[in-house]
């Protein structure tokens, strides 16, 4: 138990405040959490852990295991994805919104310390708009404009097993074409450049995890403030008897935003056969916040796929990644918002 307690204590001291960003990053992020309706949290691994919780990141050294030799080990710790959301549907019609996203991961163990293993990574998330109308205070037409939201994150991991801690920075920025740009470095800088969110997982055992993710609201220049929140989540994998490699994950996350009242998130993943893994998940609100507005009106659903187009030398693969997130009300055909996702990624299938 000391050595639990002594990576827990570690991280009390360094996250004792936090930050976090816009709402975009539902939207401008993995292919997991896309396709999962975001829930990741407690057993999400690999570059695309710098989105979801950065604890996951130390999971990219269980493959490169140094002995005072690098070697290949900057290609065996490595992990990346690239690609894109677009919004084809929302209520506010500015269906051309893009969501680009880029996660990049390496991890490392170390030979004579066999449970110890660290990862660091870089990711971007970003919400573009253009043609943007821009109106005066007695609604007359002025002009069109871009306008986007970006999220430039840097994070580390350490894991002495079973136990993962993860620590996040994040550069908010916030760019109006008529008006300039806004971004959140100087609360940063007044709060001493601490890590602005806090993850962590724990393997219970072999066949359960647990996640958590905690954050708080960043300034924006001199008005703004970003969304806070937390997370839980548990995890499972149903194994097939006969073969390993095959199995089914559940996944249950509960969330707590700065401006909702909580959401429950329900994951599931499947690989079928080695070269695709299925996804799915569906999102609701726990509480009714407006007498007005049902329940039922707020609950999304989500679908996706990963397929391997090519094996690498060295164990991982690249994939491509597909994946669509969309309201259930009023229809299916024409809901209040849906979003296409699209990726390429070099992971751990």
């Amino acid at each position: 138990m000391k050595k639990y307690l002594s990576i827990l204590l570690l991280s009390y001291f360094l996250t004792n405040d936090y930050q976090n960003f816009g709402s975009f990053i539902f939207n401008s992020n993995s292919s997991e959490s896309i396709s999962m309706c975001d829930a990741t949290v407690s057993w999400i691994e690999g570059a695309n852990s710098i989105s979801n919780n950065p604890a996951g990141l130390s999971s990219l050294g269980y493959n490169n295991i140094l002995d005072g030799r690098f070697d290949s080990g900057l290609f065996n710790g490595i992990s990346v994805e690239f690609g894109s959301s677009i919004e084809t549907l929302n209520v506010n019609s500015y269906n051309d919104t893009q969501y680009p996203y880029i996660s990049i991961g390496w991890g490392m163990g170390l030979k004579n310390i066999p449970d110890l293993f660290f990862g660091i990574g870089f990711g971007y998330q970003s919400l573009m708009v253009g043609s943007v109308e821009a109106w005066t205070q007695n609604e007359e037409f002025l002009s069109y404009f871009n306008y986007s939201e970006s999220a430039i994150s840097a994070a580390l991991s350490i894991e002495y097993s079973p136990v993962r801690i993860g620590l996040k920075w994040i550069n908010f920025i916030q760019n109006v074409e008529i008006d300039g740009q806004l971004n959140n470095f100087n609360d940063m800088k007044n709060k001493y450049f601490m890590p602005s969110e806090f993850g962590l997982q724990y393997s219970i055992n072999k066949f359960w995890k647990l996640g958590l993710l905690i954050s708080k609201s960043s300034k924006l220049g001199l008005y703004d403030m970003t969304i806070s929140r937390a997370k839980i989540g548990l995890s499972t994998k149903i194994y097939n008897s006969k073969n390993k490699d095959k199995y089914h994950l559940l996944a249950v996350d509960f969330e707590k935003l700065s401006n909702d009242f909580g959401n429950v998130k329900i994951g599931w993943q499947h690989n079928l056969n080695n070269i695709i893994l299925l996804r799915a998940g569906l999102r609701s609100e726990l509480f009714q916040e407006n007498d007005e507005w049902d329940i039922m009106n707020n609950i999304l659903g989500s679908i996706g796929m990963s397929i391997k187009v090519f094996d690498s030398k060295i164990g991982k693969s690249i994939l491509l990644n597909l994946g669509i997130k969309q309201h259930v009300y009023p229809s299916v055909i024409e809901p209040l918002s849906r979003t296409i996702y699209f990726s390429i990624s070099y992971k751990d299938l």
